[in-house]
């Protein structure tokens, strides 16, 4: 199938980060023909130091993918509690049974995904998307950098970062916050008896936040978020003892979601869709589920055309529902935290506004 210049499947997905692969697995078990396009990685990206906290939901929905769930040869760390320092609070906010919140390896955890696939036989091409492919104003598949066409009963976009949907479509992007900053690293090499193993350090200032994990290896994963314009790319102040820092990648976390997320032919999920601040701390689970749901929506609009419009409708409602409330939420936190970095609570009551008038 990689070999030849036009393929034909039912479903394309672009981007191999957890949201594409859930996404692929799913249409692949219910007996789909499936493409995965995965680019090649960047140099940085390669080289990625960058840690992942897992949430203990991810591990179910792995298993609704086929996915092994054996983590341990890319765990870097576990962690039962988050602190501020003074008090923690359990990541299980049921019962008093603990939950087991995972610190892995984002690269090793993603090259686990893509090798968990293709043991599962997903076609998967190592190819960068050049552009779109329509009819009667409709996607109908995708052209390849290398000049593959790629014909599908829908395109689903996982891209993550690249938004490459949402761009090409020229939707229009909105926005929950300011502009935020967030940077990440590794310190080792720091004599500390103030931060215990299996407990997630969450301190919140005036800007925005430093969170920080101990590692199995007694080195140390932080994330500093603040606006923009107090952004100062430094290890925390709480690590400066260390006699070995390696600073990791600096992004954009500005609040934001496409609107729509979805058209005839394409489907947008993960981070491609929509993105807010690490801090929610459910980065891959979201990913998964939303992948999965964009799924189950291109599937539903394969086997049932007559009623499209309104099944995209639901899916584009489904996110943005659930944006808003994970905005609502934070918002209501960093409030209550005392963190002044975001204007999400007016801009969100603007985009209601907006919402509704039209």
């Amino acid at each position: 199938m990689a070999t030849i210049a036009e393929t034909k499947v039912d479903i394309l997905v672009i981007g191999s980060g957890p949201s594409g692969i859930a996404a692929a697995l799913y249409c692949l078990q219910k007996g789909k023909t499936i493409v995965l396009l995965s680019r090649k990685e960047s140099e940085n990206e390669m080289n990625s130091l960058r840690i992942e906290s897992i949430h203990p939901g991810v591990l179910s929905l792995l298993k609704t993918l086929n996915i092994n769930t054996d983590l341990s040869t890319i765990q870097r760390g576990m962690y039962h509690f988050i602190s501020d320092g003074k008090n923690k609070r359990s990541i299980n906010p049921y019962d008093d049974n603990l939950w087991d919140g995972l610190h892995v390896s984002k690269k090793l955890f993603n090259e686990h995904l893509r090798k968990e696939a293709k043991a599962q036989n997903l076609t998967i091409l190592e190819e960068s998307v050049d552009d779109l492919i329509f009819h009667d104003e409709r996607i109908k598949g995708v052209r390849t950098l290398s000049g593959k066409n790629i014909y599908s009963k829908y395109v689903i976009d996982g891209s993550g970062g690249q938004r490459f949907l949402g761009k090409r479509m020229k939707f229009h992007e909105r926005f929950y916050s300011d502009s935020l900053i967030a940077w990440t690293g590794v310190c080792s090499n720091i004599e500390s008896t103030f931060y215990e193993n299996k407990i997630a350090y969450f301190h919140p200032n005036k800007n925005g936040w430093t969170w920080i994990a101990k590692l199995e290896d007694q080195s140390f994963y932080w994330t500093r978020l603040s606006t923009k314009d107090h952004a100062d790319i430094s290890v925390p102040v709480e690590l400066l003892s260390s006699l070995s820092t390696t600073k990791s990648k600096v992004f954009n976390t500005r609040w934001r979601i496409f609107r729509p997320i979805c058209t005839e032919g394409g489907i947008i999920c993960g981070d491609a869709a929509y993105l807010i601040d690490p801090a929610t701390g459910q980065g891959t689970l979201n990913a998964l589920s939303s992948g999965i749901k964009a799924a189950q929506t291109a599937l539903s609009c394969i086997e049932n055309r007559k009623n499209e419009s309104m099944i995209l409708a639901e899916y584009d409602n489904w996110n943005l529902t659930l944006f808003e409330q994970k905005v609502t939420q934070l918002s209501n936190y960093y409030r209550e935290a005392g963190i002044n970095i975001t204007t999400a609570e007016s801009q969100f009551f603007e985009n209601l506004k907006e919402k509704y008038e039209n």
